[in-house]
């Protein structure tokens, strides 16, 4: 088929954006073998470097290669928001579902997290006036905070707004890092 300089031929939408740089396509190897027998529909994609905030991604397709180091095919997947947080040959992690059992947890939202020796820390109320500080794992980013699994129970009173100044209250007076 030939076409006449100048004119338009319609162009498929995602190609569109992709060339447009509205969207961006994204290869995710999975860790685990073999590949999930229902490829997942979505993934959170976070940055390793200093914005922890997932972008989110919908399933496009498998890899047709494999990779001559890790012999895996990986899952394609195209950012439908912001991809400006992202660049070409950037280092990401994925969430993906897999298809397991799902699992029990809590959101904690980002406002509740105070930072301390390099780990992640929350304060419950334990008393109208007594607040205990409890270590979370910081690894499963939300866009509303973080998802926490079995460390703290759904009824667990969460403080929300203050947190940093009860982490500076127990340690007036202690040396930094005890």
């Amino acid at each position: 088929m030939t076409v006449p300089v100048g004119s338009q031929r319609k162009r498929d939408p995602v190609l569109g954006d992709l060339l447009d740089g509205r969207r961006m396509l994204v290869q995710v190897e999975l860790t685990a073998d073999p590949l999930p027998a229902q490829p997942p529909d979505h993934a959170r994609l976070v940055s390793l470097g200093d914005d922890p905030l997932p972008v989110p991604a919908e399933y496009f397709d498998t890899t047709r290669t494999v990779d001559p180091q890790t012999q895996r095919r990986g899952l394609l997947f195209l950012t439908g928001t912001s991809p400006a947080k992202l660049a070409p040959g950037m280092a990401l992690a994925a969430h993906v579902g897999t298809g397991g059992a799902p699992e029990t947890g809590v959101v904690v939202p980002r406002a509740a997290v105070v930072r301390f020796n390099g780990a992640g820390w929350v304060y419950l109320q334990t008393g109208e006036d007594t607040f205990v500080r409890r270590g979370v794992a910081l690894d499963r980013p939300l866009i509303d905070g973080w998802f926490v699994g079995g460390e703290l129970e759904a009824d667990a009173e969460v403080v929300v707004t203050g947190a940093q100044l009860l982490l500076s209250e127990e340690l007036k007076g202690r040396g930094v890092g005890e």
